[in-house]
């Protein structure tokens, strides 16, 4: 009671430093929501990035996925016409030109090799269903797997949303922090009113500074280190 008395008596000093602990806390406070701030404008940058990033590597898939596509659409091709030679060399077989026969072997023979050298070498023959000329290939479990398996060395799908909510509780995170500082100034401006209230209310007015700064501090220390 008696350092309190005696605050209340040196009450234009006692003001003074409250004044100057809650503005330089205020200050402070404001520092602080201006990085919260700097952080969710850095994080939706990085989103924004991201979502490019994401879009791009889908691009990139389909544009790999129609590429193997258009390489099985030429192997079936291929092997229709191998098949057909093949029909038309049975054919002729059948008359007894066998020397026609041979050479349409040959040349079916060739476009063998011409689809054998797309299967190999430009599309991946284990999304193929069926079998010879009447084969499909299965584009959109192709394009599910190359998206999974480049997601593990790129950015997953997901990750865009996730530093966006990163950049939104950042942001909320400035705005309970100014909250604070407007707490803060509203008990400066308490305080520079107390200046001139009576003697009987001094008491009132410091606890109530007080009582404020502390919730202020507490608020704004909670808030920053929330996850």
């Amino acid at each position: 009671m008696t350092v309190l008395r005696r605050w209340l008596t040196d009450w234009e000093r006692t003001v003074a430093v409250a004044i100057g602990v809650v503005t330089l806390t205020a200050a402070l406070l404001t520092y602080l929501a201006v990085l919260q701030g700097d952080a969710s404008s850095e994080a939706r940058g990085q989103a924004t990035l991201e979502t490019l990033q994401v879009q791009r590597q889908r691009l990139v898939g389909a544009i790999r996925v129609q590429g193997e596509a258009v390489a099985a659409s030429r192997y079936r091709g291929s092997l229709a016409e191998a098949e057909a030679l093949e029909a038309e060399a049975a054919v002729a077989e059948q008359a007894g030109e066998f020397v026609r026969a041979t050479e349409l072997h040959a040349e079916a023979q060739e476009l063998r090799y011409v689809a054998d050298s797309y299967k190999e070498t430009t599309f991946d023959a284990g999304r193929m269903t069926g079998t010879g000329s009447a084969a499909t290939y299965d584009t959109k479990r192709r394009l599910d797997t190359i998206q999974g398996y480049e997601a593990f060395e790129a950015i997953q799908p997901d990750q865009p949303e996730h530093t966006a909510q990163v950049a939104d509780e950042r942001h909320d995170q400035s705005v309970r922090t100014l909250l604070c500082v407007l707490l803060l100034l509203v008990l400066a401006v308490l305080l520079t009113v107390g200046r001139i209230v009576p003697a009987r209310w001094r008491g009132l007015v410091l606890a109530t500074a007080a009582t404020g700064w502390v919730a202020a501090v507490v608020l704004a220390v909670l808030n920053a280190t929330a996850a």
